[in-house]
């Protein structure tokens, strides 16, 4: 019992210093939904929950280090469905260096601002196939310079397709005062392709406004699409649509959602989706810490 004590108590001791020189935050979402569409049973799933950890540390030159893990949750499981971040990096005056699992620019920038909806079922548009994230980047994020921003990166997992780099995203972005621009591409070594997409948005106190368009040469015949969404914020309520019109879809997708905060890091939904072939209602519970 002795030895036990001083083997924790001096684990204790060397952990106060890197717990005073790094900065690391838990965090998570926990999202439940029901379901009720046409022609399908009613379904109670997850609604994309995770829990990951963040944080910087201090370098000696001045700059940070910074790390973010990050799993995907199965509510219905309740078990971890999967890796979505595992990225580590360097920030300073120059910029940040990102490199692992993260988010692309190309979805920070021209898929986040128009997915503003809690319910899954909204529309989607070309390009999202590109994917929020991706394995094996390095990923580079400049300065603001005057409200310009500007992002690149690589990808290279050698997966025996012939190409030292198989995936490459640029990306530019303008902000001023409640308005931005921006415009990304995905290139595909391995298939001579790009997905391409630009996204202007407009907010203020309690109106959000965001179109988007968007060209996929992956498959034969560039297939194109576009996105419109907007909000209005009433207190504690927010009122929300969206609607897209994708080539590759027999008809157009839209919804209607309403969103209730029921305190700093819960909230409620309900929502009307139409997919053309289907249609319904989605309700759901998020809380977040």
């Amino acid at each position: 019992m002795k030895f036990k004590a001083i083997c924790f108590a001096t684990a204790a001791v060397m952990a106060a210093p890197m717990a005073a020189q790094a900065d690391a935050t838990l965090y998570g979402s926990m999202r439940i939904k029901m379901q009720n569409l046409d022609n399908q049973s009613l379904n109670i799933a997850d609604n994309t929950s995770r829990i990951g950890i963040k944080g910087s540390t201090e370098l000696y030159n001045g700059m940070k280090g910074l790390f973010r893990f990050e799993q995907a949750l199965d509510t219905e499981a309740g078990a971890l469905g999967g890796g979505r971040i595992g990225s580590i990096g360097i920030a300073g005056d120059f910029g940040t260096v990102l490199m692992g699992k993260q988010w692309t620019s190309f979805a920070l920038w021209t898929i986040l601002p128009v997915h503003q909806v809690d319910n899954t079922t909204g529309p989607l548009s070309a390009g999202y196939a590109a994917r929020y994230t991706r394995e094996a980047m390095i990923q580079y994020f400049s300065p603001k310079f005057g409200g310009f921003q500007f992002a690149g990166a690589i990808t290279a997992d050698s997966n025996g397709n012939g190409e030292d780099v198989d995936t490459y995203n640029l990306s530019a972005k303008y902000a001023t005062g409640g308005l931005a621009f921006t415009a990304s591409t995905v290139g595909f070594q391995d298939i001579d392709a790009n997905v391409t997409a630009a996204t202007a948005s407009y907010k203020s106190d309690k109106v959000y406004l965001a179109a988007r368009i968007a060209d996929d040469e992956r498959n034969v015949g560039a297939e194109s699409s576009y996105v419109v969404t907007g909000s209005y914020a009433m207190g504690n309520t927010l009122l929300l649509a969206n609607y897209g019109d994708d080539d590759n879809e027999a008809s157009e997708e839209w919804s209607v959602e309403v969103r209730q905060k029921l305190g700093k890091q819960a909230r409620v939904f309900a929502a009307y989706t139409d997919q053309g072939a289907s249609d319904g209602v989605e309700v759901g519970y998020r809380v977040d810490f």
